[in-house]
């Protein structure tokens, strides 16, 4: 049953607030106008090792890259393909081909915010980097798209990460090197090409990862034991070789977190998720010490969760207490749940999945809510307010045919933009562009109900305009918080969390 007061106070905002908060004005947004060989060693065709798809080994799996126009909820609307999905609407959507009729594939994804404060997604493709401002998501436009370099193979593999006003892009074809680009110009449709480094080792690169409270990057595979290398970005237009950490093992992607509280405060600290080689072999979690990058410590050496084939990503708990961990080989679709508050001595402590047999893959932890990007299932939220219990809350399927476990459909998300907006990249239907949450809640649970009607009145009264996509006040979507929201939140109100 609905509180007294609860009744009394949507009745009272049906009844009064109308008239008194119909007047409030939107502001406007300007916007601006062959592989290079499966980098996993041994893996190749009639393998198991997730290259398949991207070798061209003719498995009959394959589907070929989507060739619709973009659409954008806010503009003109092609007839659009159904997808599956709860909690998680679709604004703006750009196929492969929007980028470059030639373009086979997208991979990565990743976010950007210029320093006027307008959002931009950039993309991973086949044959080169795609930019996208989504400051107004269901109006989203493609800004620029930078091919590759001319003595630069193309290739499947890509990942992207930004720092200060810089892009820094790599991939595992050869010649790519850690590359660097310029956005200081980006609201003016420029992105410009600053350098490229490739040293030491391998010009190639599985995947880069940057922490923003240090200034260091670290470059992951590439090469079957390369181990961790390091760079400092204190020039961020010159990327310094520091040193190679854990030589001789392979690293397939890492997170790099600094510390602020609790024992291991002032510690950078590195997640890896490595190998013996880059095809595998005694799959599990190595824990670094990188706070002096001249003195690396291993506080774990190679842990191995229940059941290990080929560690591949994860991420950690906001309150750094837990680590999800993606295996991309074992045929086990559940996410493995680790311990890290003793960084010495990680244990399991659980598992969760959506219950279907896509493979987990690429996941990142935002607040409460993990985001992740499972192949054929697309993408799938869950709440982890219980971090040993994650609940699926939220999806969209990017891909149709079917849930099973196979390299399609989406490759990575990210959801950390300041808007809220959830990007996506998908290999064979390319960048998708959603608001993830339900209309009239107020605070980030997924349910209407009493908690969020004093919320309701108070954004009625203190914030007018909203910037909110899918959940939140504007239950009409007009950018406004006013009168003509009060029967939409009645609405969600009466309907139930």
């Amino acid at each position: 049953m609905r509180s007294r007061q609860g009744r009394i106070v949507v009745a009272w905002l049906a009844a009064v607030l109308y008239l008194s908060f119909c007047s409030y004005l939107t502001p406007s947004v300007a916007l601006a106008g062959g592989d290079g060989g499966c980098p996993r060693g041994g893996c190749g065709c009639g393998s198991s090792c997730g290259c398949l798809y991207f070798c061209g080994c003719g498995t009959g799996t394959e589907e070929p890259v989507y060739e619709g126009p973009a659409w954008t909820a806010g503009g003109s609307k092609p007839q659009l393909q159904g997808f599956d999905s709860l909690n998680v609407q679709l604004l703006s959507w750009f196929p492969v081909t929007t980028f470059d009729a030639a373009f086979t594939s997208a991979n990565t994804c990743e976010g950007y915010v210029s320093k006027s404060g307008r959002e931009y997604a950039i993309i991973g493709l086949s044959g080169g980097t795609g930019f996208v401002e989504v400051t107004d998501p269901a109006n989203a436009q493609i800004v620029t798209v930078v091919p590759d370099c001319a003595s630069c193979a193309a290739s499947s593999w890509r990942d992207i990460k930004v720092y200060d006003q810089y892009a820094y892009v790599v991939s595992e074809a050869t010649n790519t090197g850690l590359e660097v680009y310029d956005l200081s110009q980006i609201d003016d449709g420029i992105v410009t090409f600053v350098t490229r480094v490739n040293t030491p080792g391998s010009s190639r690169t599985h995947t880069l990862e940057i922490n923003q409270a240090s200034g260091y990057a670290y470059r992951c595979g590439g090469g079957s034991t390369l181990g961790l290398r390091i760079y400092s970005l204190a020039n961020p237009a010159a990327p310094a070789f520091v040193t190679t950490a854990v030589s001789g093992r392979y690293f397939h992607e890492c997170q790099a977190v600094t510390y602020t509280s609790g024992p291991y405060a002032g510690k950078e600290i590195v997640f890896g998720f490595t190998e013996n080689s880059s095809s595998g072999g005694a799959a599990g979690l190595t824990i670094l010490d990188v706070t002096d990058k001249q003195n690396i410590i291993t506080l774990t050496a190679n842990y191995q969760y229940n059941g290990p084939s080929f560690s591949h990503q994860g991420w950690v708990s906001e309150d750094k207490q837990y680590l999800y961990l993606n295996d991309e080989t074992d045929g086990n679709p559940a996410t493995r749940i680790i311990s890290i508050s003793n960084l010495s001595a990680p244990v399991q402590v659980g598992s969760f999945s959506s219950g279907l047999p896509a493979v987990d893959h690429n996941l990142y932890v935002k607040g409460r809510y993990i985001f992740e990007s499972n192949y054929r299932s697309g993408l799938r939220i869950f709440d982890a307010i219980n971090p040993t219990a994650p609940i699926h809350v939220a999806f969209f399927d990017t891909y149709d045919a079917n849930d099973n476990a196979g390299f399609n459909g989406l490759w990575d998300n990210y959801p950390f933009l300041p808007s809220g907006i959830v990007l996506g990249s998908d290999i064979e239907r390319g960048l998708f562009i959603w608001c993830f949450g339900k209309a009239g809640d107020m605070n980030n649970d997924l349910r209407v109900d009493d908690e969020d009607v004093n919320l309701f009145v108070d954004a009625m009264l203190n914030n007018p305009v909203s910037t909110s996509q899918c959940s939140g006040p504007d239950l009409n979507g007009d950018g406004e918080v006013n009168g003509l929201d009060v029967e939409g939140f009645k609405t969600a109100y009466v309907a139930g969390p």
